[in-house]
């Protein structure tokens, strides 16, 4: 039985930067992937888009981390040379009613501190985007890209000169409490079980959230999370290669998630 202190579950973007600023702390971290390598679930099936913060109700968790992280990321970005670019998006509008979502979106923004989101001036759209028509248009400065196999490539090697130890194709299959320590299970890929012990307190980061209700209802013996799934379809267009920023379109049906 192996000991560790701090156990992470997952080599997504979350678990690998995750074990990036712990190990510059804490000592004795183990990262645990079923895969063969990071990064090859979501963390390297989605649009790679930096988000501004604009979106997510005012003083909530996923607005105030939005927007603190974003600012991390670039600074993160520019000072270890990571790929990105901070292109900016276009939010545009076709008719009355999503001029006034757009116009929602920014008092949002406001209501959140992202001040710098103003609409364009007539003819401003033709001369950034000549390929997009629209009624009004809403542009964010803030939103960007980055390549997130660097990005993961940095915290996995970051990591590893913090003597953080990667196990990949392993598997957890159980999570059980022992007086004050955690005992979790794991399969290797010939088959064999091995436990895993927490020392003291267990710290369990898992980079994938779908997994959560699994490790919840393991440690917990019950679920009390509810999650809303969905599912989204990037598509490329031949006929617009030459955008120069991100454009949004108003989606009047999508789930608020």
């Amino acid at each position: 039985m192996d000991k560790t202190n701090i156990t992470i579950i997952g080599a997504g973007i979350c678990g690998l930067a995750t074990s990036f600023i712990l190990s510059q702390k804490y000592k004795d971290i183990f990262v645990v992937e079923q895969r063969d390598s990071f990064g090859r679930e979501t963390s390297s099936r989605n649009s790679e888009v930096i988000h501004a913060g604009i979106y997510y109700p005012k003083n909530s968790l996923k607005a105030n981390l939005c927007i603190k992280g974003k600012t991390l990321l670039y600074d993160l970005c520019k000072k270890h040379n990571i790929p990105h670019q901070q292109l900016g998006k276009i939010l545009v509008a076709c008719d009355n009613a999503e001029e006034k979502t757009i116009e929602g979106i920014q008092r949002n923004a406001a209501e959140n501190g992202v001040n710098n989101l103003r609409f364009l001036k007539k003819g401003e759209l033709d001369t950034l985007e000549p390929d997009i028509k629209a009624q009004k248009a809403l542009l964010c400065p803030d939103t960007g890209i980055v390549d997130s196999h660097k990005l993961m490539h940095f915290f996995s090697e970051k990591s590893k000169n913090n003597n953080v130890e990667f196990a990949y194709s392993i598997k957890v299959i159980n999570i059980t409490k022992k007086d004050s320590e955690y005992e979790i299970t794991v399969k290797e890929p010939s088959g064999e079980l091995f436990l895993l012990k927490q020392i003291l307190l267990l710290t369990l980061v898992d980079s994938m959230p779908m997994k959560l209700l699994q490790w919840q209802a393991l440690i917990l013996k019950k679920i009390n999370t509810k999650f809303i799934t969905a599912k989204v379809n990037i598509f490329a267009l031949a006929i617009l290669k030459n955008l120069k920023l991100i454009i949004s379109s108003i989606h009047r049906q999508a789930l608020p998630i």
